[in-house]
C-alpha cells in the first residue's frame, strides 16, 4: 500500500494517514513489501495532485503509473538472487619431478549462469600459475611443500562464491648410485702398469663425478 498526505492537510489530519500505515506494518505477520506514506510539504488536502502528476516532476513512476504496474496476487518486488556455488576440485598428493599439474574447478546458479572465474594462491611456495580467469588452470616451476589454491565465482547477478582446494607436493627419496670398478685384474712383473675402466649409474638422475682410491696393497707411484 502506498498512502500519501499534505502536512498542511486541514481537513484530515496527517496523524491519520502516520497511524494507519503504522498500524499495517506492525501487523504479524509483517506486509512485504511494507505499506510506504509520502509526505508532501506545504500541501494541504490536494496531495493526490502530486502523487498523479503526469509529468512525472514529483514521483516517477507516479501512483497511476505504480498501479498499473501491479498484478492480482504477485508482487512486483525481484526475487533475491540465489548466491552461486563454487567448486575447486578434490585435493591433491603429488611428488616430484613433476613439470606442469593441470587444476580443474567448476561452479554453477541455481537461478543464472556463471559469467567469471579467478583463480588465487592462499599459502604456499613461488609458484607460476596460468590460466587464472578460467575452470582450468595450470601450474609450473613447482617446488616441494604445501599449497592452497581458491577458485572464485561469480553470477551473472554479482554475486560470488569462493572454495579452497590444497596441494601437497613431496620429494622423492634419491636412489643411490651404482659403481662398477670392473673385473679384477692380474699382471707379473716386470710389468708394473695396467688400465682400470670403471663406469656408473644412476636410475634417477645422472653421475655428477668420478674418484678412484687405492684401499690395500703396496707403494704405487
Amino acid at each position: 500500500m502506498w498512502a500519501f498526505h499534505g502536512d498542511a492537510d486541514n481537513v484530515v489530519p496527517l496523524s491519520r494517514s502516520v497511524n494507519m500505515v503504522n498500524a499495517i506494518n506492525n501487523c504479524q505477520p509483517a506486509p512485504n513489501p511494507q505499506a510506504k506514506l509520502t509526505i508532501y510539504p506545504g500541501v494541504k488536502h490536494d496531495a493526490w495532485i502530486n502523487a498523479y502528476k503526469p509529468d512525472h516532476s514529483v514521483h516517477n513512476p507516479n501512483v497511476y503509473d505504480w498501479l498499473m504496474a501491479q498484478k492480482k496476487g504477485t508482487s512486483s518486488a525481484k526475487p533475491s538472487n540465489v548466491l552461486p556455488k563454487a567448486n575447486a576440485g578434490a585435493d591433491k598428493n603429488v611428488s616430484l619431478p613433476l613439470s606442469s599439474l593441470l587444476v580443474t574447478g567448476s561452479g554453477s546458479d541455481a537461478d543464472g549462469t556463471i559469467v567469471a572465474y579467478s583463480w588465487s594462491k592462499v599459502s604456499g611456495a613461488s609458484i607460476i600459475m596460468s590460466g587464472t580467469t578460467s575452470r582450468k588452470m595450470t601450474l609450473t616451476s613447482i617446488l616441494a611443500g604445501d599449497y592452497t589454491f581458491r577458485l572464485t565465482v561469480t553470477d551473472n547477478s554479482g554475486a560470488t562464491a569462493s572454495d579452497d582446494v590444497k596441494l601437497t607436493v613431496t620429494s622423492l627419496l634419491n636412489l643411490q648410485p651404482v659403481a662398477d670398478a670392473g673385473g679384477d685384474k692380474s699382471i707379473t712383473l716386470p710389468d708394473n702398469n695396467t688400465y682400470l675402466a670403471g663406469s656408473g649409474l644412476d636410475a634417477d638422475g645422472s653421475i655428477a663425478s668420478y674418484n678412484w682410491s687405492k684401499t690395500t696393497g703396496g707403494a704405487a707411484p
